[in-house]
């Protein structure tokens, strides 16, 4: 059988089987501490995620600092813009008291050639004139649409109903009112 076996398979028969045999451990020891066995997948899960963790929590520290690192500078140039601008303020209020003071302004109206008035002049108005003239009526009173353009500025819809309602009138309308 044997034989048939080695000629039925021909060059992949399977090679004779050697019976088992226990490792001497006298003789080689260092060998055998090589062989160590690994530790269960479990085991390095358990590392990775304690590793992970503790990785991602490095990080987050980390952008944390930063952040107080940028806000702080951030708060400083604001200081900085709030001291420049009172300053600059403080500059302006100086300006407008040294310009609005009397004696500037009177040196203004020199410079000018403005002068106190030598004299008080007063213009006499005839009351009675001006009473009649308010106590006038008119001979008739506006139409409402001359009330509403008198009142405010004709803007585009004012002029374009007013075009409509010339385009829409009846030719008897047209002569009535003398257009």
């Amino acid at each position: 059988m044997q034989v048939a076996r080695e000629w039925s398979l021909g060059p992949y028969a399977p090679a004779p089987r050697t019976p088992y045999r226990e490792p001497d451990r006298s003789r080689r020891p260092a060998e055998l501490r090589r062989r160590r066995s690994r530790p269960p997948l479990a085991v390095l899960g358990l590392a990775f995620l304690c590793w992970s963790f503790l990785v991602g929590l490095g990080v987050v520290y980390v952008n944390r600092e930063a952040n107080i690192v940028r806000q702080g500078r951030e708060l400083q140039e604001l200081r900085n813009a709030v001291e420049k601008l009172e300053e600059e303020n403080r500059a302006l209020e100086a300006q407008v008291a040294s310009l609005s003071s009397v004696q500037r302004i009177a040196q203004e109206a020199r410079r000018l050639g403005l002068v106190p008035p030598s004299e008080l002049k007063v213009a006499a108005v005839d009351r009675a004139a001006v009473m009649a003239a308010m106590a006038q009526p008119e001979d008739r009173e506006p139409e409402p649409v001359q009330m509403a353009a008198a009142s405010r500025p004709a803007g585009l819809w004012d002029r374009v109903r007013g075009y409509l309602a010339r385009w829409w009138m009846h030719p008897a309308q047209e002569q009535a009112s003398g257009r």
